[in-house]
């Protein structure tokens, strides 16, 4: 079961109407990038408990990493952890002693330079698609498009090989999903162009394969792609690199006092998803082995 804190988000956000203005929802995001090596998730709750925290360790790390104590004045910040309820988070300004040039600069400023993605990232991506169902393909765009989702009316099978037990097993992998990507994609094109396609994907924009898999979300145009933008440029600038969800939200923001009627839950938590697959990941952890029959039983009869 999920903590409560996470139920709540949307409620905050729709109805005591915090962030909802344009300004307040900048501010949040601009948050979320800055704490890139937290969660959205606890970004965001830092944010709520103390706007405009500098800096956020747990007070071990803070000791052995830092070498400084936390002072006894000091509020804890609760942020979530993995397999656990709660754990807790003190800003810079709660420590004990100078801490002037205690973080580097590449902590306090990781966005001050722009640079190219890492290749293995990119890398990885691509790679935990097929645990999603989802197959990548490089077409001939126009310039004024660059990438797109959809469900495949007739799904594909893609087999791979899986060791187990030192013993190499064929699983086929259905592909209900296609993400079409500009063949002249430069790699950071190509990296932000999948990145808002699987903001659609993990939103529960498109129609999925079975009931099980997610319900759908009936929203309009504006709201889908105002959602996956967000996420587009929350991920992007939260690794260090430009994309042209910059110009949207932008534009949308400084002409719009509200922001749509959008899911700050579902952006956070499409965040972490999406994320996670920049790491090396296994397909026991893709929607295939838990959401689809076929693929059960074939890691089944693989494991006897």
């Amino acid at each position: 079961m999920d903590f409560e804190p996470k139920d709540k988000i949307d409620e905050l956000f729709h109805s005591v109407g915090k962030y909802r203005q344009s300004s307040e929802f900048r501010e949040l995001l601009n948050f979320c990038r800055k704490f890139h090596y937290l969660s959205p998730y606890n970004a965001m709750l830092v944010q709520i408990q103390k706007p405009g925290a500098s800096f956020v360790q747990t007070a071990g790390k803070w000791k052995s990493t830092y070498n400084v104590g936390i002072k006894q004045t000091a509020r804890p910040l609760m942020i979530l952890i993995p397999f656990g309820p709660v754990d807790f988070v003190f800003d810079l300004a709660d420590i004990e002693g100078d801490s002037k040039g205690l973080i580097p600069e590449s902590v306090l400023l990781p966005f001050k330079t722009k640079g190219e993605i890492s290749v293995k990232i990119v890398d990885r991506l691509v790679n935990n698609l097929k645990f999603y169902g989802i197959k990548l393909e490089f077409v001939s765009f126009g310039n004024q498009q660059q990438a797109q989702i959809e469900r495949l009316k007739f799904p594909g099978i893609n087999k791979i090989e899986i060791k187990y037990k030192n013993i190499l097993y064929e699983i086929a992998l259905p592909e209900y999903f296609l993400i079409s990507i500009n063949s002249k994609s430069s790699k950071e094109e190509l990296f932000a162009g999948i990145i808002h396609e699987l903001a659609h994907f993990f939103c529960c924009h498109l129609y999925p394969v079975t009931d099980v898999w997610w319900k759908h979300r009936n929203l309009n145009h504006a709201e889908k792609e105002f959602e996956a933008e967000t996420i587009a440029w929350l991920i992007c600038e939260r690794i260090g690199i430009k994309n042209p969800s910059d110009a949207y939200l932008s534009g949308y923001l400084d002409k719009n006092n509200q922001v749509p009627s959008i899911s700050m839950e579902c952006i956070l938590k499409a965040t972490n998803t999406i994320e996670a697959l920049f790491e090396s990941q296994r397909i026991e952890e893709g929607y295939l082995a838990k959401k689809d029959d076929k693929v059960k039983k074939q890691l089944q009869e693989m494991k006897k």
